[in-house]
């Protein structure tokens, strides 16, 4: 490549030291022009969308800092080490504090008096440098560090990049200030002198291809030096070129402030562009995202109704299961019916059987042979009316338990058996309310005699259930209680209520006792059966924990939620408490802290309720 380029508008800006460095360092370059369009689509050049941009045999760059590092670094301008190196980025960097505050003077505040005091009075007067709120932005820091670091030189014996940006901010606040700056920063102004007096500098300033203004308006030019009064004598000649030498200076004045004016509309002109676009490339986005949540509701809306089309399906399968365990049962209960029909006719029919041959004894004894034929035919009958009651109770027993196994499964889908089956069908199947005594064995059921009539009611089952969320009022029909106990009792101020202070919660515990202490041998068998338990403790997982859900479910279906967690094998936690259940006995006993055991419901009578049911 025969020439470096530098990519910037026809403005000083934030090129001109760019410029100045390569003059410095004798390095041949051109300028080339800026394509606005260009410079914010193309990244691979562009790579910020800004310029300047710099381009040489070593590489493509971009940001104005690092252009003039690079230059430092390659064209022995940035120091004789890495201290003076150092100091070198931290007056760079200072520079750059400066002039971020000195463009917002320019552009934003159009160099208005107001602002230009402010300005001063924040980063440029001597007398606010000490504790000052300037972001560290001060030109007394500035020649501070000239002072400090340097002699002629800002850093070090050699002109080195940073005597150029120095020569840059002082430059255009000496145009924008005058002699306020000169009067109160003379070092600052003789470093400016001592760099523009450098060879290859000072050639750049002299040739005409340096812009004629500095970014942004500056103060108004000055006026034109008063030309010598001419002599009286002068010819006519002589006094007309004065006055066109005079107008040539007015004109020169008024094309730079046009040029200045341009240069500014120019620099406003692209940065509206940028906001246009930065604005648009927003707005694109904006509707990216918009279209994604679009079609990220429209899945969620599908998968509703997908869920929607299982779940119909799931409650139209549970209807036909329910409806045709209703047929059955319904079937059952019409044969039993039946059966006891027919049972009833025989027993009228023995006894006015026997009835008529008492009153006729008379006529017995004149046809004994037709007596002891109608006895030997009676006997038949009573014989085959025997075995037809002794039929029907063993398929009564049988109906018993196939309702009692479809119960059993309506459990297990989680659906009380009183919203399927009538209280007549499951008083029939002896299935009482929510709270059953354990099923025989199926051995046990096939060998047990019916039971005599009037045993259901010798039978304990709950009292009735307190609706989910309601406390039941003293002398309601909704639950006598216990003696003693206080409806919907909640705790004394400050303390919290336990389980054993629930009303719902005692009359189910009531009703359990009542089971296990009249049934005790038989839930004993019961849990032997079922578990084939040898010893009187049990602690298989696969026998205790089912025990553990059918407690928590029961006690569910009563209104009462228990935040029991299982924790271990057969271990449970509610809040910090931790047990650990066994079966004893077909009990359900825990075994809590300190080798205490004791009836599980016993031990959660005595654990606070949840804060919300």
């Amino acid at each position: 490549m025969a020439k470096a380029q530098v990519y910037y508008f026809p403005i000083r800006g934030r090129a001109e030291p760019v410029r100045l460095a390569l003059e410095a360092a004798g390095v041949e370059w051109e300028e080339v022009a800026v394509d606005y369009a260009e410079m914010k689509a193309d990244l691979g050049k562009y790579p910020f969308a800004q310029c300047p941009r710099y381009v040489d045999e070593e590489g493509d760059i971009s940001q104005s800092n690092t252009i003039m590092r690079h230059l430092g670094r390659k064209h022995n301008m940035f120091g004789s080490g890495l201290a003076e190196a150092a100091r070198i980025d931290m007056l760079a960097d200072g520079v750059e504090d400066i002039k971020r505050n000195y463009l917002g003077l320019i552009y934003t505040d159009q160099l208005s008096d107001e602002a230009k005091a402010a300005y001063w009075s924040t980063h440029m007067d001597p007398a606010t440098a000490a504790g000052a709120r300037n972001g560290g932005a001060h030109f007394a820091y500035l020649s501070n560090l000239v002072k400090h670091y340097g002699g002629d030189w800002a850093v070090g014996s050699s002109l080195s990049i940073a005597d150029i940006l120095l020569f840059d901010i002082t430059d255009v606040h000496v145009r924008a200030f005058g002699e306020q700056f000169k009067d109160a920063y003379p070092e600052l102004v003789a470093h400016h002198a001592r760099v523009a007096a450098q060879p290859g500098i000072a050639a750049y300033l002299s040739s005409g291809k340096q812009f004629a203004k500095p970014v942004g308006p500056t103060a108004a030019p000055p006026s034109p030096a008063p030309l010598p009064a001419p002599a009286a004598a002068l010819p006519g000649g002589v006094k007309k070129l004065l006055a066109l030498e005079l107008e040539v200076v007015q004109l020169q004045q008024s094309l730079q402030i046009v040029q200045l004016e341009y240069e500014t509309r120019t620099v406003q002109l692209h940065s509206l562009k940028q906001r246009a676009d930065d604005a648009e490339q927003r707005a694109q986005a904006a509707e990216g995202r918009a279209a994604s949540l679009a079609q990220q509701a429209q899945q969620l809306e599908r998968q509703a109704g997908d869920l929607r089309c299982q779940l119909g399906e799931v409650a139209a399968r549970h209807q036909q299961e329910n409806a045709q365990l209703a047929a059955r049962l319904a079937t059952a209960a019409s044969k039993q019916a039946a059966a006891q029909e027919e049972a009833g006719r025989l027993r009228e029919a023995l006894a006015a059987a026997r009835q008529e041959g008492a009153a006729e004894a008379e006529a017995a004894r004149r046809a004994a042979a037709q007596a002891q034929a109608a006895q030997r035919a009676a006997a038949a009958a009573q014989a085959g009316s025997a075995e037809r009651v002794a039929a029907a109770r063993r398929e009564n027993q049988q109906l018993r338990g196939q309702v009692a196994s479809a119960c059993g499964a309506l459990q297990a889908l989680g659906i009380p058996a009183s919203k399927v089956f009538g209280p007549a069908a499951l008083a029939a199947a002896g299935v009482t309310g929510s709270v059953k005594s354990p099923p025989k064995s199926p051995s046990e059921a096939g060998q047990a005699a019916p039971a005599p009539a009037g045993a259901s009611s010798q039978r304990r089952s709950l009292p009735p259930q307190t609706p989910r969320g309601q406390t039941p009022r003293p002398g309601s029909g909704g639950g006598g209680g216990l003696p003693g106990s206080t409806p919907g009792l909640r705790g004394k101020a400050g303390l919290r209520p336990t389980y054993g202070q629930d009303q719902a919660f005692l009359e189910i515990r009531a009703a359990y006792n009542a089971v296990m202490s009249s049934d005790a041998d038989r839930a004993s068998k019961w849990a032997r059966s079922v578990f084939s338990s040898a010893s009187a403790v049990d602690t298989d997982p696969r026998r205790v924990e089912p025990m553990v859900q059918g407690l928590l479910q029961l006690l569910a279906e009563h209104g009462l939620h228990v935040p029991l967690h299982k924790c271990g094998t057969c271990t449970y936690k509610l809040g910090a408490a931790k047990l650990s259940v066994r079966l004893v006995s077909g009990r359900l006993m825990a075994r809590a802290g300190a080798g205490q055991t004791l009836d599980v419901l016993e031990w959660l009578s005595r654990q606070p309720l949840p804060t919300a049911r």
